[in-house]
């Protein structure tokens, strides 16, 4: 039932909230959007296999995955830090196609990546930005953005 107030004419007409009840509501409302920002997913990775950052065999003209930000897993075979000041990190899958079986991840150093920077054996997750090397004819992650185990 509505909560009406009559009116000499006989119109029956809405009563305004009280401000107390107004002012609860609007800090809930402001409460429930800081909340789902807060809780709100960062970047939307794709998962890929460190096979799917390769050229497919049967269309060496592609480049490998069409996303543009991937996550990669596998062991990391090696860490080495270059003249320019990138992290290498050669992820490796053991069980993968021969020759296709890596992707190189180059942490930079004026990026701050997330999570902990992984060591020789471990198994972990690279995201960041794919993409294919032409000079060095490999895929890659470059820039990473976080580390995942």
């Amino acid at each position: 039932m509505e909560d009406v107030a009559k009116v000499p004419a006989g119109r029956a007409r809405l009563r305004r909230p009280p401000v107390w009840l107004l002012v609860v509501e609007l800090l809930l409302l402001v409460l429930v959007a800081a909340l789902a920002v807060a809780d709100a997913p960062g970047r939307p990775y794709h998962h890929v296999g460190i096979d799917d950052m390769w050229p497919r065999p049967d269309h060496p003209e592609t480049v490998g995955t069409f996303h543009t930000h991937v996550c990669v897993s596998g062991t990391v075979g090696l860490v080495r830090r270059e003249p320019d000041g990138d992290l290498h990190v050669r992820l490796e899958d053991p069980a993968g196609t021969a020759g296709r079986d890596f992707v190189i991840v180059e942490e930079i150093p004026r990026l701050r990546v997330t999570g902990e920077r992984p060591r020789k054996g471990a198994s972990v997750t690279a995201c960041g930005v794919s993409r294919w090397d032409r000079r060095h004819r490999w895929p890659e992650v470059h820039p990473l953005e976080e580390w995942r185990k």
